[in-house]
């Protein structure tokens, strides 16, 4: 080491010290060298050279490029290296084999049994499993007979009042489904509905209970299991589990499976506000109930009014209103095909635009309609006495805005401005359901257009917050019309939903209106003749 470190040094000092003599050779100083190379006298920090008696062979593509002075080159890793590496690696594998999990070619018949005895959490004869019930089947059954034997059987025993220890899970009363997300109001999700409704304490509600608790435990089984249960045999039973427990729950909402009346307050209310249904399962339900129209009137009619009439016990002070209101939007945002049943059905039932009985036919218009509830979200002591006990009453003399009451009244704009919004527009967007709506909003505008008077009967017609909150509805859905399209004589239409006949005019009397609207129309028709001809022409 120190001979090699001395011939260093000698180098250095032979390539620095060299000068030309008279004859004009450099003067250097011989050291040993290694065989094909040679030191050149430039100064320090040049290259080495080859000799050009003996080449080494040309470098390797994996050799570094010297950088630039400050520069560390950059390491590169020969495949020798990356190979001896993973061959030392205790996670690679010498087959290169992925891990994985069951196939189908392994799926036996007896896991899946066993799989169909855990979900339905019972047992029969042939599967050997510990479940807390066990019922008897039809020998030779196959699995979808199997499936509905077990579900009818299990069924019908909790509608009758019978409850095997074990078979419903009380910690699994809440789902992980993410359906009603958090409010995009900023509220919490997560808000006490306890004040709206409570859990119905019957048997019909247990064996509910019991079914949506199966349909859970099927998207389990997809989660915990993704490769073998998307192959069939697994996937057609997860499938045909999940379809049987939708069509039993159909059944019992629709009272076939009980001989006493079912509760007026629909069973679906309470685990609907407390997110306690499965991921998918009212997608699947209307799938399955909105082909068979009695049925589907059955099974949503009471859930309906049941959300209408929490919304109605409902006050802005408490943030459960969202909760009902997310809950309605989730039903009306669920379309089959082109179609929003849900949408349909609101607008053909009999509280949807009911007959007035009294000369408040004003106030009538939001407080016994279905909709009505939605809108009567006030701010206003008029309208919500409340507002004043919670943010007034013990104000004293001040007559500053307390600050809650301002963060409230943004929160309620915010309101109108998503959530209620998007609520009318669901309903607009459906064919079927889109004339029904227009002609309620027509009617809440034509019954309170005294509100327009200098002096009016606040009893007679709707209060200040449902009015503004119809009049941010309809600014919000003006936001997607292309005024080029808007016929600005619309209001004058024989057919026209709005009546501005009796409006105060400055320019105009009573007669000079009645002729021009006559010579408005008669234009209008000749226009129309015209188009037609051309139409019939080409």
């Amino acid at each position: 080491m120190l001979r090699f470190i001395r011939k260093k040094r000698l180098a250095r000092l032979g390539g620095g010290t060299s000068s030309s003599n008279n004859n004009g050779d450099a003067s250097q100083i011989s050291i040993p060298q290694s065989p094909g190379v040679q030191l050149s006298t430039s100064p320090p920090g040049s290259s080495l050279i080859t000799s050009p008696s003996k080449r080494h062979p040309p470098p390797s593509p994996l050799d570094v490029t010297p950088c630039k002075k400050g520069v560390e080159p950059m390491e590169v890793e020969t495949k020798a290296e990356t190979m001896m590496d993973t061959g030392n690696s205790p996670h690679y594998r010498s087959d290169n084999k992925r891990h994985r999990s069951v196939s189908t070619t392994e799926v036996t018949e007896e896991l899946v049994w066993a799989t169909l005895s855990n979900l339905l959490q019972a047992t029969w004869q042939g599967v050997e499993n510990a479940c807390p019930l066990t019922v008897q089947i039809t020998p030779g059954s196959k699995q979808p007979e199997v499936t509905s034997q077990v579900l009818m059987d299990v069924t019908l025993r909790l509608c009758s009042g019978e409850v095997p220890e074990g078979l419903i899970d009380s910690n699994n009363c809440s789902s992980n489904s993410p359906e009603l997300s958090a409010s995009p109001t900023g509220s919490s999700s997560s808000s006490d509905v306890s004040a709206l409704t409570k859990p119905l304490q019957c048997p019909e509600a247990t064996a509910l209970t019991y079914l949506l608790q199966t349909y859970s435990r099927v998207n389990n089984e997809e989660k915990i299991h993704p490769k073998r249960s998307s192959s069939p045999p697994l996937s057609t039973l997860l499938q045909d589990v999940r379809q049987q427990c939708v069509a039993h729950v159909a059944l019992l909402l629709s009272g076939s499976l009980t001989s006493t009346d079912l509760p007026v307050v629909s069973l679906l209310l309470y685990p609907l506000l407390t997110e306690g249904l499965p991921r998918g399962f009212l997608c699947h339900l209307i799938n399955h109930t909105h082909k068979t129209q009695p049925l589907f009137v059955k099974v949503f009619s009471p859930l309906l009014q049941g959300l209408s009439t929490a919304m109605r016990s409902c006050s802005v002070t408490s943030s459960t209103y969202i909760r009902v209101l997310e809950s309605l939007v989730l039903l009306t945002d669920i379309k089959i095909n082109s179609s929003r049943p849900i949408c349909s059905l609101m607008v053909s039932m009999s509280n949807w635009l009911p007959k007035s009985e009294s000369q408040s036919a004003g106030r009538e218009s939001i407080s016994t309609t279905l909709l009505g509830p939605f809108l009567e979200l006030s701010l206003f002591a008029e309208d919500d006495p409340r507002v004043v006990d919670k943010f007034i009453k013990h104000q004293g003399n001040s007559r500053t805005v307390p600050d809650g009451l301002l963060d409230l009244a943004r929160e309620l704009d915010l309101m109108r401005t998503t959530i209620l919004h998007k609520l009318f527009y669901s309903i607009l967007v459906n064919a079927t359901s889109r004339e029904p709506v227009l002609a309620y909003i027509a009617r809440i505008i034509r019954v309170n257009e005294k509100r327009a008077q200098i002096h009016v009967k606040e009893q007679m017609v709707a209060g200040d917050g449902p009015t503004i909150n119809l009049l941010s509805v309809l600014q919000q859905l003006c936001f997607r019309v292309n005024l080029e399209k808007v016929d600005p004589y619309y209001p004058f239409h024989p057919d026209s939903l709005v009546d501005v006949s009796k409006d105060s005019r400055l320019m105009m009397t009573q007669d000079e209106v009645d002729e021009w609207v006559k010579k408005l129309r008669k234009l209008s028709f000749l226009l129309l003749v015209l188009v037609c001809s051309d139409f019939i022409a080409e």
